[in-house]
Formats: C-alpha cells, structure tokens, sequence
C-alpha cells in the first residue's frame, strides 16, 4: 500500500522516501495503515477534558495509553490517523461560532504534541 504525505515523492538519488523509508518498505508488511488512534473515545472513557478550538496538545503518553487500549502495535513506516474529536466538537457549534472562530488569525488549535519525545516515537 503506498501513502501520501511523507511518502509521496522519493528522493530520486538515493531511491528513499522521508526517514529513509524506501520502496521495498512499502510494499512488504512493514508498512500498514494500522487503523485509526482513536484519542476521542480513549480520552472520553478516560474523562479527560481537550478543547479543539484552543491552543493545546495530545501529548505523546495519550498517544501511547491510547494504542495500548485499543490493542494496536505501531511500527516502522505505519502511517498513524488521530482521531482528535475535532469533527465531533465542529458539528456541534453554531453558525456564529464557526465564523468566529473563522476570523481568528492564526487559529487557536489543538494537535498532536510537538516534542523530542514524539520526534523520537514516529
């Protein structure tokens, strides 16, 4: 299966994608989409609170704890999904609150934790 994103064009020279990936990776079994993390349930079961529309992280132990319950083992050049919650709580606003939201430049938002921690995981 080949992806997009990292993986969408090689460096010609030396035939690798990003990471050093190559094209034998991809198509052997080192390379899955291994299925959605889906941090929304995970963190609703957990009661933990997370706000799309402001500036914030899922940090990296949420990413793990959220692999371990759902019995998903990631591994090299696995393309991982996150499942934020981000759609769910959009659907759920107003129109105004969407437009304002729409006018604030840059957007407060939440994400996946940028760290050295989570450079070194993926």
């Amino acid at each position: 299966m080949s992806g997009d994103g990292l993986r969408h064009f090689a460096y010609q020279k030396d035939k690798v994608l990003y990471d050093g990936v190559t094209m034998e990776d991809i198509h052997t079994d080192k390379s899955v989409v291994t299925g959605i993390q889906d941090f929304h349930t995970w963190r609703l079961a957990n009661g933990l609170e997370y706000e799309p529309f402001e500036t914030g992280s899922i940090p990296l132990k949420y990413l793990k704890a959220t692999a371990e319950a759902q019995g998903t083992e990631i591994k090299f050049a696995d393309i991982l999904i996150v499942r934020s919650g981000y759609m769910v709580a959009y659907n759920m606003l107003a129109t105004s609150e969407i437009q304002s939201y729409a006018r604030v430049n840059p957007p407060n938002l939440s994400g996946v934790q940028q760290s050295e921690d989570l450079l070194q995981w993926i």
